[in-house]
């Protein structure tokens, strides 16, 4: 990429950022030829090989401090402060304060 230009635009009166962007395409043996488009996908962040619980499972502190309930023996809930680093819409990642195949709560359901 050598150049994005972000612009807050109101649409409807809802405000929406609309990003152009100049690329610099890879080598290829295709093409792009004037009038054509192209579909660009933009990763911002990525993270490989982590620890991953869904955000439902999250519950703030404050201050971007976040803990989780483990679920211990006898289904026994404790409360652990946890280190989240990158989330999206349905899963965050665990830096520390959790292990692989750790069960935790991602809340309540009352049964009948």
């Amino acid at each position: 990429m050598t150049s994005v230009n972000p612009v807050l635009t109101v649409i409807d009166g809802v405000p929406e950022a609309q990003v152009a962007a100049t690329l610099q395409p890879a080598p290829s043996t295709t093409k792009l030829l004037g009038g054509m488009s192209t579909d660009v996908t933009v990763i911002a962040a990525q993270s490989k090989d982590v620890l991953l619980v869904p955000v439902e499972a999250l519950r703030p502190l404050g201050n971007g401090q976040y803990a989780v309930f483990v679920v211990g023996s006898g289904n026994q809930l404790t409360l652990r402060p946890v280190a989240v680093g990158l989330q999206d819409d349905s899963f965050a990642e665990i830096k520390s304060g959790l292990k692989l195949g750790e069960v935790v709560s991602t809340g309540t359901v009352a049964t009948k």
